[in-house]
């Protein structure tokens, strides 16, 4: 085979001709311009680089277009047996009844991930096969107005301003002030500096007021009409081949895309021709909205997203937004949305870079801002962004409850697997002794007053302070009852704030306690005095939760391992969201960088958002060859190296299971492996079974306490003694459950 040709046969390709995607992918090596460059005059080394970096730029960029517009310029009828695949490659295309181009076509590298037992490396492998193809194939001629290869750089692109556009008034008022900059000897001063505004002349400070109001219509002598980001949209469609503008309608923009089959029956074209129409056109329309104005629109958008935003919110940052783009019958936001992969737009919700990266964000940072009964509050998280601050609690709420998770008044529950846990959310909120009738008004869920008062009864997290009255068994209300019940009572009439004075004085003229004592417990947790106001105690910033307290991280005798579940948005090559644990343990502070070193590279930890994050892992996925879905551990040495470990697949054995999860070794001595477990979560030795569950609880690994649970009998058989854990009753095996 050769090198794809021009129609010709006379001009060799290009990458761009190609790929017509490349250039608006790669934003940051535009200087180098590569895809310029010819295929046949590329070197092996040369062109292995290039399939490398398809293959790198299509998971990052593209990843819901399908492999047919990724590589417009392979034949639908192309024999996959063809290609130099691997063993498990050929295995996995002949499991799924790939056989031909056609079948795979339609796919998406995201749903190509999803294939059973499919890891980044196949896909990886798959996608570089795919473009090494593709140099083997001739590339459509041009057809009518339709744009294909090295022609697109010429395509026009809508927004910059032309040579010679006369700025009138505008233009005139700078050459006044920069007249005036320089008479004075100061020409080396910016012409809006304020330096010497106060001897401004007259009619040089008019001159500068014009300028610093001027409005875009009058840059443009209101001789123009202003196109904004609807309508050079359209325009950037209207330089498409007709046959194109439909193509993208009725299968990109389409809340139900028509299917290849149908457009070219409309046409009379075969439907790999309609493939490459779209293919192209898509291409050419993410190359528009990169570049000139629309490229500063879609940059605006990315920015205003931030990790997460509501649509309202964007849509008031960027009003052009909302305008319809005729053409696509569509409002511009769903427009580059549909192009840009940057972020996702679903439901009202503006997520980058995906909807699921901002759920495993938001579940991290209530772990981490949660007390131990999964109660955050929510003017303390720091998860949606927006213009209005006043907004940003409510569309926080709105979020959480999008999320799934109990909302209750300014505070959110994240622990409500049973009715335990909401139960003791519900009196941590409180801060104060409920009724039992009062706990049951606030559940989610219906239960009976009886039931309600078994399930409190039975678990040891709960003390029943009075007849009808349950508190949180930590309060230790027996022991401080006086003091603690009369500062709860006196903030709640309060409104939940007090002057200490007042607070000071209030309790000391009702009960025998001195004024220092009270004093002192207003300045202790579950409180705190600031400036002189007493208040109930919040988790802030600087009170994060520990390593030894944080889910999914183990300890090992020389490592941390923090314990992942793989996502699309690891196989693009995003970065993901770490604890502040991981911060902590490397020492690395608000705004600062690390990296570390592994077999693959340096590996970037960083903490230059609201929360750390880990830099792409997708080289090591690539080499392991790891599947979406698959639990891993992120290894951090403490010769301060960085590694990656699959967690082992689970067994019929619970205690195998949970030792797992943990990244201990096999133990079958039961006794061995309560050792480990107690070691992975940094506890000390011969801590009972039930502390060790409890523990794992607390810390939010549900999953390590249910398999703990379901085999606790295994770890306290033998013979009974008077030393020995006392039995539990039906209740304590029910709440462990």
């Amino acid at each position: 085979m050769t090198d794809a040709r021009g129609a010709s046969g006379e001009e060799p390709q290009t990458w761009l001709s190609l790929f017509p995607w490349i250039r608006a992918t790669s934003p940051h090596n535009r200087d180098e311009a590569w895809w310029d460059h010819a295929v046949g005059e590329a070197t092996s080394g040369e062109r292995a680089r290039v399939f490398r970096e398809i293959s790198r730029l299509a998971s990052e960029r593209l990843q819901n277009w399908p492999l047919g517009d990724i590589f417009p310029g392979l034949p639908s009828e192309l024999n996959l047996s063809t290609l130099e695949t691997s063993g498990r490659l050929r295995n996995t295309l002949e499991r799924e009844r790939c056989f031909k181009m056609a079948d795979l076509e339609g796919l998406s590298i995201a749903e190509v991930a999803d294939w059973r037992n499919v890891g980044l490396g196949t896909v990886d492998l798959l996608l570089k096969l795919l473009a090494e193809a593709s140099t083997f194939q001739p590339v459509p001629s041009p057809d009518g107005r339709e744009v294909h290869g090295a022609d697109q750089a010429q395509t026009h692109r809508p927004g910059a301003l032309s040579d010679g556009q006369d700025l009138g008034r505008i233009a005139d008022d700078l050459r006044t002030l920069a007249a005036w900059r320089a008479a004075i000897g100061k020409d080396e001063i910016a012409l809006l500096a304020e330096q010497d505004l106060e001897n401004l002349l007259p009619e040089v400070l008019a001159a500068r007021e014009r300028i610093m109001s001027a409005t875009p219509s009058e840059v443009f002598g209101g001789v123009h009409e202003l196109p904004d980001a609807a309508t050079l949209l359209e325009k950037a469609l209207e330089d498409l081949d007709p046959r194109a503008i439909v193509v993208l309608g009725a299968r990109l923009f389409a809340d139900a895309p028509v299917t290849l089959d149908e457009l070219g029956q409309l046409f009379g074209l075969t439907r790999e021709r309609i493939r490459q129409i779209e293919g192209k056109a898509r291409a050419v329309m993410l190359d528009a909205i990169s570049e000139g104005s629309l490229g500063m629109v879609a940059e605006v958008a990315r920015d205003a997203v931030g990790s997460l935003c509501a649509l309202e919110d964007l849509l008031a940052a960027v009003p052009a937004l909302a305008r319809n783009v005729a053409s696509a019958s569509q409002p511009a936001w769903r427009v580059i949305d549909r192009l840009d992969d940057a972020y996702e737009i679903v439901d009202d919700w503006c997520a980058a870079p995906s909807m699921s990266a901002a759920v495993e964000a938001t579940a991290t940072q209530l772990r981490e801002r949660s007390d131990n009964h999964g109660v955050a509050r929510i003017e303390e998280l720091e998860l949606v962004s927006g213009l209005d601050i006043t907004k940003v609690a409510a569309r926080t709420r709105d979020w959480l409850v999008r999320c799934g998770y109990l909302v209750h008044g300014e505070h959110v529950l994240t622990k409500t697997r049973s009715v335990g846990d909401e139960a003791a959310g519900i009196l941590s909120v409180q801060g104060e002794p409920m009724t039992a009738k009062d706990i049951r008004s606030q559940l989610s869920s219906a239960r009976s007053e009886g039931s309600l008062r078994n399930a409190l009864g039975a678990e040891d997290r709960f003390a029943r302070v009075d007849r009808e009255t349950w508190a949180l068994a930590e309060w230790n209300l027996g022991e401080y009852s006086d003091i603690k019940s009369a500062i709860r009572t006196e903030l709640a009439r309060a409104g939940g704030t007090m002057a200490v004075d007042a607070l000071v004085e209030q309790i000391t003229t009702r009960y025998s306690v001195s004024a220092r004592s009270v004093a002192a417990y207003a300045a202790a947790p579950p409180f705190a005095t600031r400036a002189g106001v007493v208040m109930r105690s919040a988790l802030t910033r600087e009170a994060r939760k520990t390593p030894q307290q944080t889910a999914r991280l183990y300890r090992t005798d020389s490592a941390w391992l923090y314990r992942v579940r793989i996502s699309h948005d690891h196989h693009r090559g995003s970065g993901s969201v770490a604890p502040i644990a991981i911060a902590t343990i490397l020492d690395i502070g608000q705004g600062e960088s690390i990296e570390l070193q592994s077999a693959l590279g340096p590996q970037a930890i960083r903490w230059t958002g609201l929360q750390p994050s880990f830099g792409t892992i997708r080289r090591f996925l690539i080499e392991l060859d790891i599947a979406v879905g698959t639990e891993v551990f992120l290894v951090i040495s403490d010769d301060r190296t960085f590694g990656m470990e699959l967690v082992r697949e689970e067994t019929g054995d619970p205690i195998a299971n949970a030792l797992a999860l943990v990244g201990a070794p096999p133990e079958s001595d039961p006794a061995s492996a309560l050792e480990a477990l107690r070691h992975a979560a940094s506890m000390q030795a011969h801590a009972p079974i039930l502390s060790v569950i409890g523990t794992f609880r607390d810390r939010g690994d549900a999953d390590v306490a249910e398999l703990l649970t379901a085999s606790r009998s295994r770890f306290v058989a033998g013979p009974p003694s008077s030393s020995a854990e006392p039995a539990p009753g039906v209740d304590e095996i029910l709440d462990l459950l």
